[in-house]
């Protein structure tokens, strides 16, 4: 059985790519089941592919280019956010079940600021149920913070989330997801439309912009 794994492939985050690879490698049972789907800028590529093949010579992978110009067109610009989240390959996740052969029926998605501390197995073998994701759930914050007042007071726009406002949220980066219930249930184009309605809106409806279309 191969485990698929989808990390973005950011030659500025290259060093803590390289840790979360190798985290994962080691806790594999059996590392040669391992197969990783890279998004990637075009201008890029070669440069990231040739520096990750220098650490890991037979790592089994995939690279998928990504438009970089047309997923900024897809978002709101944020002068209060650093560069880091502004990049286009912080959305490439909301595309991915598009972009990877139809062969991946699951993928586990993975921001490269982790490492995997356990045997890989257990979170692949996840039973999702009828549910299209499973991600890990935190509640220090409750869910209406990572929304603005403006979003709260539009109960077109809120009105069902009004009696969940201090529920717990999850965190995208860690995601193990069913690519064909993706499709099924349009999560793509569910996403894009809360990011359009961030972007066209007379004001901004939520804050962290890559978490919250997911939290709708």
């Amino acid at each position: 059985l191969t485990c698929q794994w989808v990390v973005s492939l950011d030659f500025h985050y290259m060093r803590g790519l390289i840790a979360l690879l190798n985290s994962i490698i080691l806790n594999a049972a059996c590392p040669d089941s391992l197969f990783f789907h890279f998004p990637v800028l075009a201008a890029e590529k070669e440069q990231t592919s040739k520096t990750l093949l220098s650490f890991f010579s037979d790592l089994q992978f995939q690279t998928y280019l990504i438009d970089g110009y047309n997923l900024q067109k897809s978002v709101r610009q944020m002068a209060d956010r650093s560069e880091d989240l502004e990049s286009p390959l912080n959305y490439a996740r909301i595309y991915l079940p598009h972009m990877l052969p139809a062969c991946v029926r699951r993928c586990i998605y993975l921001d490269t600021d982790m490492v995997v501390l356990d045997r890989i197995e257990l979170l692949w073998q996840t039973d999702l149920g009828e549910h299209v994701i499973a991600s890990p759930e935190f509640c220090e914050h409750p869910f209406e913070r990572y929304f603005t007042e403006y979003f709260w007071q539009n109960k077109t726009l809120s009105g069902k989330y009004e009696t969940k406002r201090d529920a717990c949220y999850f965190n995208p980066g860690v995601m193990l997801f069913d690519t064909a219930k993706w499709r099924q249930h349009d999560i793509t184009r569910k996403l894009l439309r809360w990011m359009n309605v961030q972007k066209e809106g007379a004001e901004r409806i939520y804050r962290l912009r890559a978490l919250a279309p997911f939290l709708l």
